[in-house]
């Protein structure tokens, strides 16, 4: 398999006033490829959510799709 793409490390982050903080994550953050990445943090209320992730070197790659639950 190659390492194309592959994610060293991210973190879902929440807007609070003018500054982001990451979630408090109750699970680790997962980094397998070609599947969905779960994360369970406590509530939040924001205006704003992001993730933020840290490439391998001298690879790319991206966010397909996240969900979000209702």
């Amino acid at each position: 398999m190659s390492d194309h793409g592959k994610r060293a490390n991210w973190q879902l982050v929440y807007k609070s006033g003018d500054a982001w903080r990451p979630v408090d994550a109750s699970v680790p953050y997962g980094v397998a490829p070609d599947q969905f990445n779960a994360v369970t943090f406590r509530p939040i209320t924001t205006t704003g959510l992001r993730i933020e992730a840290q490439l391998q070197p001298n690879v790319s790659g991206g966010v397909l799709e996240w969900r979000l639950p209702k």
